[in-house]
């Protein structure tokens, strides 16, 4: 066992991001830096490096460091990759830095705080990916649509990150219903992160009084962002009645498929029939991505395609 994996062994990334931080590093080793625009719209891309050879991977017996770089809230992490475990060695965010330091003695809470900040950033990210509603080219439409409303970048990662953990989270039955408790939910949701952004933004004796002043502002916030609230309440609630149409005994469902490449790149291919018994998925290759998105009726899936189009033709 390396030093390093004997050190840092009790701060293990959790079974979810390690996951994700697999499925980057495989991206990085065929291309690097290997740019990921999937979320195009609404996200920045993500740039993924992989490294198998320096110094550093020398010195601690590593066997890589992965590098994860992105424009939403400048962010910036190094992984050290060792015995299947990935460590994180240094992190960028918020106009702030953090590093691992093992000389001349390892604090062992400092590293504590960067491992607690680079779980919530490396997870939002995860969700992200892994957030099928997010993949629908109207509802990435009607999302751009209100990142558009500001120049403002902190602000834009907040709606960001609002959108993101709302359409990731399952709806309870009762909110399906009782739309007022889904805007109980998410009111809280907001005003959790503003109080958190703005506390990491801050220096640390002015931390508490700029969570609690972001909180107040919150309110403010919360009315214009509240139409687009009620619209993912709708996407939301609809998602059972959708899946159920797609899956109908009579029902002849179409789809489209978005190939992304290395480089960035993205092609669209034409729309054609498949079988009822197929679920939208991401489908895995050696020099490139695939994404099919299945729709229960050709008009739908061509309105897709067309909103798909003009997004790739704004990037």
């Amino acid at each position: 066992m390396s030093m390093i994996h004997s050190l840092l062994q009790d701060y293990q990334l959790n079974k979810d991001i390690t996951a994700f931080l697999l499925e980057l590093k495989a991206k990085a080793v065929t291309a690097s830096p290997y740019r990921i625009d999937e979320l195009y719209a609404i996200m920045p891309p993500i740039e993924v490096i992989w490294q198998n050879t320096n110094d550093t991977i020398k010195l601690h017996q590593l066997n890589g460091i992965l590098t994860i770089q992105t424009q939403w809230d400048d962010l910036q992490a190094d992984f050290w990759y060792a015995q299947g475990n990935f460590f994180c060695s240094s992190l960028q965010c918020l106009k702030q830095s953090w590093k691992l330091e093992l000389t001349p003695e390892w604090d062992k809470n400092a590293y504590q705080q960067m491992i607690k900040l680079t779980m919530e950033k490396i997870e939002l990210l995860r969700a992200a990916f892994h957030t099928p509603l997010l993949r629908v080219p109207v509802i990435r439409q009607q999302l751009q649509q209100k990142l558009l409303e500001t120049n403002d970048a902190l602000l834009q990662n907040c709606i960001r990150e609002m959108f993101i953990i709302l359409l990731n989270e399952d709806i309870p039955r009762d909110e399906l219903f009782n739309q007022d408790l889904f805007l109980k939910r998410a009111k809280i949701r907001l005003t959790e992160i503003f109080a958190r952004r703005a506390s990491l933004t801050a220096k640390p004796e002015y931390r508490e009084k700029h969570a609690q002043a972001a909180i107040r502002s919150s309110e403010l916030f919360w009315q214009k962002l509240f139409p687009t609230i009620m619209i993912l309440w709708g996407h939301l609630a609809n998602q059972p009645y959708f899946t159920k149409k797609i899956q109908a005994e009579n029902n002849q469902n179409y789809a489209f498929e978005e190939t992304y490449y290395p480089n960035g790149r993205i092609t669209l291919s034409e729309i054609f029939p498949i079988d009822k018994n197929s679920a939208s998925q991401m489908i895995k290759k050696i020099q490139c991505d695939v994404y099919r998105e299945i729709f229960p009726d050709y008009d739908m899936a061509a309105f897709n395609r067309k909103i798909a189009a003009e997004l790739i033709l704004q990037r």
